[in-house]
């Protein structure tokens, strides 16, 4: 659409207006077609134009910049108002009038009649001859207050990730975890079982309207590990698909990207307060990949190893126009009440950022790609005047604790922003340990929970200080990622001597070089015979004696693949098989 034919769209009082705002004086002219002509000519002097431009206030410069390279030559407000703090609005005079248009509106036109109004693209190619791109969005990284707050605390996610996946997987192999057969989410006792052996966030708040705050990575991990290609769920149980990649670090990443492009589960269900997300309202939620994908996006843009505000990083997504859009008609969606709770034209940190927050804190987090701070739930401010169902909630969701995100090492190799993983030299604190022949170590005092989380990967507990090797439970480790380097280098930084024991390193000669010692070929099938004459029929059979070996009283074992085969000889020899 021509600028003249946008024109033509206003009437009368709308374009005198914009003459005037423009020229400065009335149009002298009455005539539709006249002021038309009058004012096409005027945003077409390219002198006047450059000085009524550089008039402009600096704010209406920005948004006629936006317009013009960002937002498609129409007005995103909330993205502006994201970055810029907020709107260049027009004043009113009093309620029914508005005393003048502002200096940008003069660019701004109809197009097909809606009422969204655009820059007509022949006045943008004017407009950037002066009007340059503006500055990309960022994020800035900021240093915690030391002390941090009394109600805040520092979860390092990285150095405690490895251990957690490795004693998931051992759960797993030992069928340990059961889910729903319908959802795949993890039954209450499961849950439980988990969180005792993880570092929860949260205990337990007495919160009407939240639970299972207690949870979150017992809930992430499970979810996460469900959708894996490495597990397989068999009924109930979580089951073994295929073998863990060789590092720990590229077995995360697979989990990550197996969750991020092909997990069709919506996370926003775990916001629970919002009710309406089935029957109509599920017609109106966005795809889930794409939202993932745009949080991802955002998390690149993260620097390594510095703490970013959460409200910076949402801040930056809404003004990218980032896809986290939950809803295209967040109307259907509601709190408490479903006539007077409804959210019409929700804004942002209403839906986007609860989302948000659960995938940072219950699937990034737990995978390690990014370290988290996180406040009590209690010392937390969910009131929100705006909705009716929100004003007087205590807690609105499980995750608005999360204050500060950390890019990680892991998480930059994840995100395809490195191109190997070098885990970062942490300042944990250890506890002393004592090695002792036969497999025997005592800690010096009582270890902490990420270390007992650890040993038990390998050893089992004699009292609350002293552990012993056990075969089983180091094969079991193995299997499911884990590696004798870094248990022995678990060990080397809290005992003094510089070597293992001897038989320590013996035994773990011994069970590396044997951690493939028996491979699994084929499935076998038992049949029984009737009685003797049949059993020696069949091993007599020069066709089937070379599959078919006596198992036990009357029994025969063979190979599942020849079960078929098997059956047709015997009937060829006139012996039925059921």
């Amino acid at each position: 659409m021509t600028l003249v034919q946008a024109m033509m769209l206003f009437t009368v009082d709308e374009l005198k207006s914009h003459y005037f705002t423009y020229f400065g004086k009335k149009p002298s002219v009455t005539r539709k077609a006249d002021i038309v002509d009058a004012l096409e000519k005027g945003l077409s002097d390219l002198v006047l134009l450059k000085a009524y431009w550089e008039a402009l206030p600096e704010i209406e410069q920005h948004l006629v910049r936006e317009s013009i390279y960002n937002y498609q030559g129409v007005i995103d407000r909330n993205r502006f108002t994201a970055k810029y703090g907020y709107f260049p609005a027009s004043k009113r005079r009093n309620h029914w009038q508005v005393e003048k248009l502002l200096g940008y509106s003069v660019f701004f036109y109809k197009s097909n009649n809606r009422s969204e109004h655009s820059i007509p693209l022949s006045l943008q190619e004017q407009l950037k001859k002066w009007a340059l791109p503006p500055e990309k969005e960022s994020i800035t990284s900021v240093v915690l207050s030391e002390p941090l707050d009394a109600s805040c605390r520092i979860h390092d996610r990285e150095p405690r990730v490895f251990t957690e996946l490795n004693l998931l997987l051992t759960a797993i192999q030992n069928q340990k975890i059961k889910v729903s057969d319908k959802t795949v989410s993890p039954t209450a006792a499961t849950l439980k079982y988990c969180s005792k052996s993880l570092e929860e966030y949260y205990s337990s708040f007495d919160f009407y309207e939240v639970s299972g705050e207690e949870h979150i990575l017992a809930y992430g991990w499970i979810r996460l590990l469900a959708n894996s290609r490495f597990i397989k769920n068999s009924s109930t149980m979580l089951t073994m698909s295929s073998t863990p990649a060789k590092s720990n670090a590229e077995t995360i990443r697979s989990i990550w990207h197996d969750w991020v492009f092909k997990s069709i589960q919506d996370e926003f269900n775990r916001i629970n307060a919002v009710k309406g997300q089935t029957g109509k309202g599920s017609r109106y939620m966005t795809d889930v990949s794409e939202r993932r994908v745009a949080m991802v996006e955002g998390l690149k843009i993260c620097p390594v190893g510095e703490w970013v505000s959460f409200s910076d990083f949402s801040r930056y997504l809404k003004a990218t126009g980032a896809g986290v859009v939950v809803t295209t008609a967040p109307d259907y969606l509601y709190a408490c009440d479903s006539h007077y709770g409804r959210f019409y034209n929700a804004d942002w940190d209403v839906l986007a950022e609860p989302y948000l927050q659960c995938l940072l804190l219950e699937y990034a987090a737990t995978l390690g790609l990014v370290d988290i701070v996180l406040q009590d739930l209690d010392k937390t401010n969910s009131s929100n005047e705006q909705y009716w169902g929100l004003m007087d909630l205590e807690c609105f969701h499980r995750y608005e604790g999360l204050t500060h995100i950390r890019l990680t090492n892991l998480g930059a190799y994840v995100l395809g922003e490195s191109d190997y993983y070098e885990s970062e030299t942490v300042n944990l604190d250890v506890t002393p340990v004592t090695l002792m022949p036969k497999g025997r170590l005592s800690f010096e005092s009582t270890p902490l929970p990420w270390e007992t989380q650890f040993i038990g990967l390998y050893c089992k507990q004699k009292d609350d200080l002293c552990w012993v090797l056990d075969r089983k439970l180091i094969v079991e480790a193995l299997q499911s990622g884990g590696s004798t380097d870094e248990l022995q280098d678990f060990l080397l930084q809290r005992d003094p001597q510089p070597f293992l024991p001897q038989d320590w390193e013996t035994l773990f000669k011994q069970i590396n070089q044997r951690l493939d010692g028996a491979t699994a070929e084929f499935e076998a099938m038992v049949y029984r015979c009737k009685d003797k004459d049949v059993l020696a029929l069949i091993l007599n059979n020069k066709v089937l004696a070379k599959y078919c070996q006596p198992l036990d009283d009357l029994q025969l074992v063979i190979p599942k693949n020849k079960a078929v085969s098997f059956k047709n000889k015997l009937n060829e020899m006139g012996i039925g098989c059921q």
